[in-house]
């Protein structure tokens, strides 16, 4: 494992100072480079986020009896509905640089932040020290096994060195992409408020603090979801789209516990639509998503869909009215870690509050006095109720393990589970010796956080005025709300200057929900998951509040001289040594279900007979033999028959049709399921449902089709990853894509006209459909009556899945009716 020197508790630095000479911020031409890329990580990888998917705490993912080679108390994913991407957006001023990586998975790593900068300086040459960012979308079905954190176990499964490795080597690619892309820019800044007022997009989930008043100018929208989007608006000089940071807070839980397929979730269904109409880079980064669930519409995939969908103008709209500026800019970032023992955490608003723990005592026989607010309604200090050495986890809540709590019998924390009667859950439940176990978890000692400030640059604020100023942010480590990022803008100006700073969440490292102490002090789903109590969100803050001043001087300044703030010292464990298997026939593709344990994606039935042709929105299966999946990550691809010319299929920006997107599902049966250790072969499945990939959905070109799979098998002879692979290609035959059938109706005076998707479809059709019923035709539909000249007529409504054609067909002998694409049906 990685293992984590236990570092000693600092109480503070003294000593002699020492005058040093700073160097000092010169101003310089903005430069930004982008780059993108799919995120590779073997199907078996469990997934993170829902601890219900935890062998000990329900298997709500399960998936079969097969045994997987990276998971120790979690089920086994079983395919991919979206893989993975990363995105990186690297700025520079000549003087300073800000790297900011963002990555769909579950939760924030300090390790992987570290490991990454060091190897970006290696590269680069470039002093990047404090200056690189990773965020994550928090998808809860995305894959965990990377973060060597004893506590997080209980949501991304026990650490594995080589997915931590593949991770580091992945984004390091990719931001070296980002930096060979770099060239002047234009950067600006822009704010949206109340932009989803009727919670298309996202909704508030926390309805504990809908009654809290914290500030007496406090508006009516601070107990509900963040109404704020920013946008950081990134263009070349010739105003050519680099990228688009588009920051909002949303929970990535469309898909549930039980759902056994890796996913990019909601942030993903935003960058996937809005990507389709914008030529550049797209990164969705989290704001107070703590408290913020998904909206969206349809059902199951097709939800994830229209969340981009409804995203998509008001994301269109900021980017068009934000303006830019390639005039020269300051750059300066600093990354800190604040200690968080119990001794140390505290809150104190800059001396206007004392919100403290009272001193430790021995656990056994202890009683506090239970007493929670004081008269006037303020919160009492020193708080005697949190007497917690090491954390406690599950206050506010239902304990997970009834195996102790803090001998507090007032809420919310009297369900707190003390962390040291914890370990011994963790041990047992990811194979290992209690003796491994020492607390306290070092890793929950310090909390990573990073502060930005670049500019100026042109910004247009939330009422619509426009003025030059700094950009500035706060990237924090863990599930934001709503409060806590109010209280951040509110502080944030008062103790810095700095008028609506971004509030970035689930970034650097992860430390659970962050609230603010009245809020945390409600109770309910949040409060259960931080290890340190009430004052632990709003202590984080404090801790970047005292350093981020360094960010308002003229020179470039330390703000860790002595190393107390320095990163916790993750060192590398060894790789596992567990190998693939060979697979000899790896390429055949299957008539029939190869095993009767063959796992589909849910929903699907299997039928693997290859049709001459299909219809708009129906879908093709396919099976096949591959590689084992520790080194096989199977790329289907649609082709299209181009005069004799076998063409990948595109979408509008010119990425292939693939796995790696909502079009097509996968997933993988072993055979034998178990053991593992025993030789297995490893058979695939793909299905593809004939839906345009964004735009013009029910549109599909017509033509000859196939798919087409290029995976790989291991060469044999490797101990550890990297695994030595050979490729294996497999083309299916061809088969016609055909329009869709068109059902007609004469009723109220008119022509009501629809298409019905299968009962096992996946895809979003329409916005006012169902992917798996009715989904009305659209814009200017041909009418051809009992055989008469057709009549172009415009749908005038659409209700039910059906549209309305405006048309009295009720005594005619015969109706036709065609839309735009093709698609027809006759009456």
């Amino acid at each position: 494992m990685r293992t984590v020197p236990l570092l000693a508790l600092l109480a503070a630095c003294t000593g002699p100072v020492t005058e040093v000479a700073w160097d000092p911020v010169v101003s310089g031409t903005p430069m930004a480079g982008a780059a993108e890329s799919r995120r590779e990580v073997p199907i078996g990888v469990p997934l993170g986020c829902f601890s219900s998917r935890s062998k000990v705490l329900g298997s709500s993912a399960y998936v079969d009896r097969r045994q997987g080679s990276y998971n120790t108390g979690f089920d086994e994913s079983g395919g991919i509905h979206t893989r993975s991407t990363l995105k990186v957006l690297w700025l520079e001023n000549g003087d300073d640089n800000l790297v900011i990586i963002k990555i769909d998975a579950c939760l924030g790593n300090d390790g992987l932040v570290q490991v990454v900068t060091d190897e970006l300086e290696a590269a680069t040459g470039e002093d990047l020290d404090g200056r690189v960012v990773i965020s994550v979308s928090h998808s809860h079905s995305s894959t965990g096994c990377y973060a060597d954190q004893w506590h997080w176990f209980l949501g991304v499964d026990r650490y594995n060195e080589e997915i931590f490795e593949r991770n580091v080597d992945q984004l390091v690619t990719v931001a070296l992409q980002a930096h060979s892309n770099r060239q002047e820019a234009a950067i600006g800044s822009g704010w949206a408020f109340d932009w989803d007022p009727a919670g298309l997009v996202y909704r508030d989930r926390r309805g504990e603090n809908n009654d809290l008043l914290i500030w007496e100018d406090q508006a009516d929208w601070v107990t509900d979801k963040d109404p704020h989007m920013n946008m950081l608006k990134v263009e070349s000089t010739e105003g050519e789209p680099i990228a688009m940071m588009v920051t909002f807070g949303m929970h990535g839980t469309s898909l549930g516990g039980d759902n056994p397929l890796i996913s990019r979730d909601s942030s993903g269904g935003v960058e996937s639509v809005v990507s389709e109409h914008f030529p550049g880079v797209v990164m969705h980064m989290q704001g107070a998503g703590g408290d913020a669930s998904p909206g969206g519409s349809d059902r199951h995939f097709a939800r994830i869909e229209t969340i981009g969908e409804y995203a998509l103008q008001p994301i269109l709209d900021l980017w068009e009215d934000t303006p830019t500026s390639s005039d020269a800019i300051d750059m300066e970032s600093a990354s800190g870690h604040v200690w968080q023992h119990h001794s140390q955490i505290e809150v104190t608003r800059t001396g206007t509050t004392d919100l403290r723990y009272s001193e430790l005592q021995p656990l056994e026989g202890y009683t506090p006095d239970n007493e929670v607010y004081a008269d006037d309604g303020s919160i009492i200090s020193p708080i005697d109720e949190f007497n917690a050495e090491y954390g406690a986890a599950f206050c506010g809540g239902d304990p997970l393990f009834p195996v102790g709590g803090i001998n507090a019998e007032v809420a919310p924390y009297d369900s707190c589970t003390d962390v040291s009667l914890l370990a011994s859950v963790i041990a047992g439940t990811f194979d290992y010796n209690q003796d491994d176990i020492h607390l306290p978890f070092a890793e929950t000692m310090k909390a990573g956080t990073t502060a930005t400030k670049f500019g100026p640059i042109p910004t247009l604020l939330p009422d619509g005025s426009t003025e030059s100023r700094p950009f500035t942010g706060g990237f924090f480590p863990g599930e934001v709300t709503a409060t806590f990022a109010e209280q951040w803008r509110r502080r944030a100006d008062a103790e810095l200057g700095w008028n609506m700073p971004v509030t970035f969440g689930y970034s650097q490292d992860h430390e659970g929900y962050l609230l603010i102490p009245e809020d945390w002090l409600l109770g309910g789903y949040e409060p259960n998951i931080n290890l340190w109590g009430p004052l632990q969100g709003e202590h984080i803050m404090e801790g970047m509040l005292n350093y981020a001043p360094a960010l308002n001087t003229p020179v470039h300044e330390d703000i860790d001289p002595t190393g107390y703030s320095a990163p916790t010292e993750f060192t590398p464990s060894e790789l596992p040594t567990f190998t693939p298997d060979l697979t000899p026939t790896a390429g055949t593709l299957h008539t029939a279900a190869p095993v009767e344990d063959f796992f589909l994606p849910p929903g699907l039935s299997i039928d693997l007979t290859m049709p001459a042709q299909v219809e708009r929105m129906q879908m093709i299966q396919i099976a096949w033999s591959g590689g084992d999946a520790m080194v096989d990550p199977p790329h289907v691809y649609v082709e299209r028959d181009n005069a004799g010319t076998w063409e990948r299929v595109q979408t509008a920006m010119g990425r292939p049709v693939s796995e790696a997107m909502t079009d097509i599902l996968v997933t993988h049966t072993p055979d034998p399921l178990f053991p593992k250790e025993d030789p297995q072969d490893h058979h695939y499945f793909a299905a593809w449902q004939a839906v345009g990939h964004v735009k013009d959905r029910a549109g599909l070109p017509l033509g000859s089709y196939r798919l087409v799979v290029e995976g790989k098998t291991w060469d044999g002879g490797d101990t550890t990853w990297p695994w030595t692979t050979s490729d294996y290609t497999i083309e299916t035959a061809s088969f016609e894509v055909t329009p869709a059938t068109v059902s007609l109706q004469s009723g109220d005076g008119g022509l009501y006209a629809w298409m019905v998707a299968p009962a096992q479809g996946w895809r979003l059709v329409d916005l006012e459909g169902n992917s798996q019923g009715l989904n009305p035709v659209r814009g200017t539909i041909s009418v051809s009556v009992d055989g008469a000249a057709a009549q172009d007529i415009e749908v005038q409504s659409i209700a039910g899945g059906k549209a309305f054609i405006p048309i009295d067909v009720s005594s005619a002998a015969s109706v036709t009716a065609t839309d735009s694409f093709g698609n027809s049906g006759s009456l």
